[in-house]
């Protein structure tokens, strides 16, 4: 029985040591762990700061530069506004039909009633005299 008792005390040494050692590596592993998340915490929390700046700024000079672009397209807008009213005055236009167009009010007998005539299930009017007129009033004169 002696023989028993050896390696049962080496089993015994075996398993203190496996624990010892286990013990230290895993003290040595969450002193590790505590350390590499304090690292993180001091490198992230500082670059998540300049980050959360950085994208203010950023959205501020944005913000600007559309206000300017604005603040021009309005000032564009005024002054197409102006020229619309300016080119659409009615003596302006007349003007320009007479002088360029040779144009003038159509005397009395120049003035053509249309009745409309009867119309089709679509709307659409079947009378032909209508249609001489539209034509009519399209072509040029001749003579």
């Amino acid at each position: 029985m002696p023989m028993k008792s050896k390696s049962n005390t080496k089993q015994k040494l075996k398993e203190k040591v496996t624990a010892k050692v286990g013990g230290r590596l895993l003290h040595f592993f969450r002193y590790f762990l505590t350390a590499a998340i304090l690292i993180a915490v001091v490198v992230i929390l500082p670059l998540s700061l300049v980050w959360k700046q950085v994208y203010i700024t950023r959205t501020s000079m944005r913000f600007d530069m559309l206000r300017d672009s604005l603040a021009v397209l309005d000032k564009e807008i005024a002054a197409l506004n102006i020229k619309v009213e300016r080119l659409s005055r009615t003596e302006r236009i007349e003007k320009i039909a007479r002088e360029a167009l040779e144009l003038d009010y159509p005397s009395s007998k120049e003035i053509v009633v249309v009745r409309p005539g009867k119309k089709d299930q679509k709307g659409f009017i079947l009378d032909s005299s209508f249609w001489a007129v539209i034509r009519k009033s399209l072509k040029p004169e001749k003579g």
